[in-house]
C-alpha cells in the first residue's frame, strides 16, 4: 500500500468522516504522495530548507495514484517543495479515494442536501488500517523502520496530529515524548543520513506550505 493511502485510512473514521485536520490535511497528502514518488525514484529534492523538487524520471510507474501527481510534478519540476505541497493537482485524494474503494477497502458515500452534507467513505475492511496501525506501534516501541513507516510518522507530526491519529499505538507516552521518538525513528534505518535529510526538509518545506497557506496562499504560486 502507498504511504498516501495509509495516510489516507489513518485521517479517515471509520464512519468516513475525516479527522478534524482542516486545511492541514491536503498537505499531508501532497506530502506522502512526493514521498512515494521519492521512494520510487521518480524525484529528489535538492538542498535547503525549502528544496527545489527535480523529477529524476518522468516515466510512468504504472500506479494511477502515483501517476496523476507525477504527471503534475513533471509540469512544474524545479518548483519548490513548499509549492508542490500547495499545488491541488498534486494532491492524490481522489485518486486515493478511488484506489481504496475499487479494492473494497471504503465505500463511497456521495455528498447528501445540495452538497450540505460530504462525501463520506466509510471502511468496509478494517484489516489494512489495523495493519497499519500495528506496524507504526512496532516502530515506535523499537522495530526497525521502514523508509515509508518514516515518511507516514513525520507527516503526522507535521500536522501536528500524530497523538490524536496514533492516540491507541502510543501507549503512556505524551505528546512530548511522541514527537522526540518520532524524531529519532529515521536514526534506525540503514540510510539513516540520505533519508533523515529528505525527511527533515520535507517537514520544513510543509511546516513553511501551511503558514503561506494560513496567511491567503491559494496553492498557484510560481515558486
Amino acid at each position: 500500500m502507498l504511504i498516501c493511502e495509509e495516510l489516507f485510512l489513518l485521517l479517515t473514521k471509520d464512519d468516513g468522516m475525516p479527522e478534524s485536520l482542516g486545511v492541514y490535511k491536503p498537505y499531508g497528502m501532497g506530502g506522502a504522495v512526493i514521498g512515494d514518488l521519492m521512494l520510487a525514484g521518480r524525484l529528489e529534492l535538492e538542498d535547503g530548507d525549502d528544496p527545489r523538487g527535480r523529477v529524476r524520471s518522468p516515466e510512468p510507474t504504472g500506479n494511477p495514484v502515483l501517476d496523476r501527481s507525477l504527471a503534475r510534478i513533471v509540469e512544474r519540476d524545479g518548483k519548490r517543495l513548499s509549492t508542490l505541497l500547495m499545488d491541488r493537482r498534486v494532491n492524490p485524494e481522489k485518486a486515493v479515494v478511488s484506489s481504496l474503494a475499487d479494492a473494497r477497502i471504503i465505500t463511497i458515500r456521495p455528498r447528501k442536501i445540495l452538497g450540505l452534507m460530504p462525501e463520506r467513505h466509510p471502511v468496509v475492511d478494517p484489516a489494512p488500517e489495523r495493519a497499519i496501525r500495528a506496524r507504526l506501534a512496532g516502530v515506535l516501541a523499537g522495530d526497525e523502520p521502514r523508509p515509508a513507516d518514516v515518511v507516514l510518522l513525520t507527516l503526522l507530526q507535521g500536522v501536528g496530529h500524530a497523538p490524536k491519529v496514533l492516540r491507541e499505538e502510543v501507549g503512556q507516552l505524551s505528546p512530548a515524548e511522541l514527537e522526540e521518538r518520532i524524531d529519532t525513528v529515521a536514526d534506525r534505518l540503514p540510510d539513516a543520513d540520505a533519508i533523515g535529510r529528505t525527511i527533515t526538509q520535507m517537514t520544513g518545506a510543509l511546516v513553511g506550505s501551511l503558514a503561506v497557506a494560513a496567511n491567503g496562499g491559494d496553492g498557484t504560486d510560481t515558486g
